[in-house]
């Protein structure tokens, strides 16, 4: 246990409490720190009055603020502070924007996370970028095993500290980006992947595990409100893209639920949503053709948005007539775009064009 106390507190009103504190945990264990407080409105002594704030950790991830008042007044003087909802945590570690940190500050979603993930002390689970734990302690707590990826030199001691105790965690100080998956998922089955991962390389994320999905069941991810509509799109959509089918060729998308902005701090920009991804074991679609095949004509097909798929396929040597009477066969107009195709009506429509 550790307690922070506010430097600028009157010592004449607060020595009984300080002398309390110092008998009942030692001298060594009370820090003076005006960093814990800085969403105080208090700038000086004055304005604390005969009160002093305090901040109990107990280092195990209970964080506890406390107002002493010498003049027995129980409630807290409310009107001292800012209208905010700040996890302690978050203000000893200032996030960075190099690695997109946004962490979750709302215990109320954990349990909706671990819930649509279906977590338990069967599962595997593989997390990237665990932060300062929030999510990560509720994993380790309802899985078998829990591998944690982490990049941030600065969050590591913090991590290693908090879950020394726990037989079921690893935590790997590394870029996931440049991690060897390959060593990694040796002899590993069916692992779920859960993470509230950086807003700036959710594709390159999601490629990198998709590439390794003869090992993962399902992955769980918090994205950008906007991507999680696309991959989890469906034909005719204005949101269906080349990256719908990069996911939807392997898996089934899912968009869960909305997450709102304000359920982050740092506060972002746009909301965020908990997509859901599960891995089509049964090789649906790449039974029926092969990866190279159906994204050489993917890629042209989206290749300009605003054309027709006569228009876009003509690149790949197909005349547009030719492709309006395949497209006819499959029951569409020789005006149709990219978009109005599923993963299984765009394979069926390349097997046409091949005869």
């Amino acid at each position: 246990m550790k307690v922070y106390i506010d430097p600028r507190t009157e010592y004449r009103y607060t020595s009984f409490y300080r002398l309390g504190l110092y008998k009942l945990l030692g001298e060594d264990k009370i820090i003076y720190s005006v960093k814990p407080f800085e969403d105080l409105k208090i700038t000086n002594a004055s304005q604390y009055g005969c009160g002093m704030e305090v901040v109990f950790d107990n280092e195990n991830g209970k964080i506890t603020k406390v107002y002493f008042d010498i003049k027995d007044v129980a409630e807290i003087e409310k009107d001292k502070y800012k209208k905010r909802d700040k996890n302690f945590e978050n203000e000893s570690h200032k996030a960075k924007k190099k690695y997109g940190q946004n962490f979750l500050n709302d215990s109320s979603l954990l349990d909706e996370i671990l819930n649509v993930a279906n977590i338990d002390k069967e599962t595997e689970v593989l997390e990237i970028g665990p932060g300062l734990g929030f999510l990560t302690e509720k994993l380790i707590e309802n899985s078998k095993f829990l591998t944690a990826f982490e990049i941030d030199d600065d969050l590591i001691p913090f991590l290693s500290k908090k879950f020394e105790n726990k037989q079921n965690f690893e935590l790997i100080h590394q870029d996931f980006m440049e991690a060897d998956l390959k060593t990694f998922f040796e002899n590993k089955k069916d692992v779920k992947v859960v993470a509230n991962i950086p807003y700036y390389i959710t594709s390159p994320i999601i490629n990198k595990l998709l590439e390794y999905r003869e090992n993962i069941d399902e992955i769980y991810l918090m994205v950008q409100k906007e991507v999680a509509e696309r991959i989890a799109s469906k034909p005719h959509s204005k949101n269906m893209s080349l990256l719908t089918h990069a996911v939807q060729f392997y898996a089934e998308t899912e968009y869960l639920f909305t997450v709102p902005k304000e359920k982050f701090d740092p506060v972002p920009k746009v909301d965020s949503a908990f997509l859901g991804i599960k891995i089509l074991k049964n090789k649906k679609y790449e039974s029926q053709i092969s990866e190279e095949k159906y994204f050489k004509y993917l890629k042209e097909a989206f290749s300009n948005k605003r054309k027709s798929i006569s228009n876009n396929l003509s690149n790949l040597g197909f005349s547009k007539d030719f492709v309006k009477e395949c497209l006819k066969k499959v029951g569409k107009t020789e005006l149709s775009r990219a978009e109005e195709f599923s993963v299984q009506g765009f394979i069926d429509f390349i097997g046409i064009l091949e005869g």
